[in-house]
């Protein structure tokens, strides 16, 4: 079976082409005459109504005068756009803004992460990720066994990640009010700490930095990701509310959302003094 093309990674590759064109000062009937394409076509590729072939793509290139660096990224997106999709469960499972995030982490060379209310899904505990998906189940009774089992296991698969080779660099900062929130009960609570001990200081990849609680928040501001992707030199923005998620391709808030975890970085306390903070709530959740 042909793998199906990914729409997150066809929307990056039409906007990337866009933007080339656009910077080199080319109209669409500028673009289109030489190739014998009708402006239409062109259009449909840089809006994403349709999949650019990598010959397409490589006549694009070639009208646009392509830096080798700018090939190499495009030609590389285009690549991917079809590739089989990784960490797949039954179509419904997830929502879809968490399918187009998914297709975007896969391709991510770093990740910069803020949580303000539970412990990342990279760095849960399978007991700690099954509590969380298991409480849904008290607002939304459509929420299955079946399906908390399917997004248990994307969960998991997801960590994968953080082993891969190249290993994509995280550095993710935790509200220490994360800590001191007990979900599951102590005995999952200790375990994940532990875990989020464990991850800091064998992973050379992950970098956890603590924002303690008796340092004010100079932005209130959720939880987020902002993903840098490998191919494209593109950002790209994932929140998560509840059971609804968004992904932002745009600049605009790419920027916004980089700007604001170079705020609350500021407040953060160094990787050492972190692991001293997660170890204290840890001795303290033990001690019940």
């Amino acid at each position: 079976m042909e793998p199906q093309a990914t729409p997150i990674l066809v929307q990056l590759l039409g906007a990337e082409l866009r933007h080339l064109r656009e910077r080199r000062g080319m109209t669409l009937e500028e673009v289109c005459e030489p190739l014998g394409w009708s402006t239409s076509k062109l259009s449909r590729v840089e809006t994403a109504r349709v999949v650019a072939s990598q010959e397409d793509v490589i006549r694009l290139l070639d009208a646009y005068q392509a830096s080798s660096l700018e090939r190499r990224r495009l030609l590389a997106l285009a690549q991917h756009q079809t590739r089989r999709p990784r960490r797949r469960s039954r179509p419904g499972v997830h929502p879809d803004g968490f399918v187009s995030f998914l297709d975007a982490e896969a391709i991510a060379e770093s990740v910069n992460q803020w949580s303000l209310n539970v412990v990342p899904g990279l760095l849960q505990t399978e007991a700690y990720a099954r509590h969380l998906l298991t409480s849904w189940r008290l607002i939304d009774p459509t929420l299955t066994p079946r399906v908390v089992e399917d997004r248990l296991a994307t969960r998991m698969k997801r960590q994968e990640l953080v082993k891969s080779q190249p290993p994509p660099w995280y550095t993710i900062i935790l509200d220490e009010s994360v800590l001191l929130r007990s979900y599951g009960g102590a005995r999952i609570m200790s375990e994940q700490l532990d875990k989020l001990l464990k991850i800091s200081e064998e992973d050379n990849n992950v970098s956890i930095r603590i924002f303690p609680l008796a340092h004010g928040h100079v932005l209130a501001e959720e939880s987020f990701m902002l993903l840098k992707l490998g191919v494209g030199d593109r950002r790209v923005v994932y929140l998560e509310h509840g059971p609804n998620s968004q992904v932002f391709l745009d600049d605009e808030p790419a920027h916004l959302y980089q700007q604001m975890f170079h705020e609350l970085s500021k407040g953060t306390l160094s990787e050492a003094a972190s692991r001293d903070v997660i170890l204290k709530h840890r001795n303290s959740t033990l001690r019940g």
